[in-house]
């Protein structure tokens, strides 16, 4: 007596369709950019995960939110006030890679005595760890298209927290990549206070 096979499960058909999807578009995306991803063309194939190079959160995303520009988002980067969420509320997109996030955010509640920076948050604060280091969009270092700077996150009340496992890069651009017939006092504020920022858990 013979017995058949039960069909093949719906989820287990999609499942199976989602990796046969990822696979050819890799290959299509290998085939034509030889592994290279230049995350200014606006497109990510399937499977593809969000890691841009320091120039390129400047140029275009942050550049272009500063001067109200639209391109083509290869990722949508959402707002977020430091003052009002501490690490642990942020949700982490699956698009980047693991335990790291992108988001737009006012720097203008930094505050600080000398070179200590802060950003005061529900259950701790943000503390800057050094000095902003030029970002250039070219191995010759000729186009500084803006700078960065590295913060790590503290448990408790400020100057004596404990220091946790997120750290963030605070990403700001060069005034200096702004069009003279484009300045004027917003988007002066907004060069001043808007950054791209990465937060990540070790």
């Amino acid at each position: 007596m013979s017995s058949s096979l039960p069909p093949a499960s719906s989820s287990s058909n999609k499942k199976l369709e989602l990796e046969e999807q990822r696979s050819s578009a890799l290959k299509s995306f290998n085939s034509k950019n030889r592994g290279r991803i230049d995350f200014e063309d606006g497109y990510v194939p399937v499977g593809i995960r969000f890691f841009p190079r320091d120039h390129q959160v400047i140029q275009p995303y942050l550049l272009s939110k500063i001067l109200g520009t639209k391109h083509t988002p290869l990722y949508p980067i959402k707002d977020m006030d430091l003052s009002t969420f501490d690490p642990n509320d942020v949700v982490f997109d699956e698009r980047c890679r693991a335990n790291e996030t992108y988001f737009y955010a006012w720097l203008v509640n930094k505050r600080g005595k000398g070179m200590v920076q802060r950003v005061v948050t529900k259950r701790g604060y943000w503390e800057a760890d050094g000095v902003d280091v030029p970002v250039y969009s070219d191995r010759e270092m000729k186009v500084m298209v803006g700078f960065k700077k590295n913060w790590t996150f503290y448990l408790g009340t400020e100057p004596e927290g404990q220091k946790s496992a997120w750290s963030m890069t605070e990403y700001r651009v060069n005034p200096r990549l702004i069009p003279a017939d484009q300045m004027n006092d917003d988007v002066k504020t907004k060069i001043v206070s808007y950054a791209v920022c990465k937060i990540t858990k070790a």
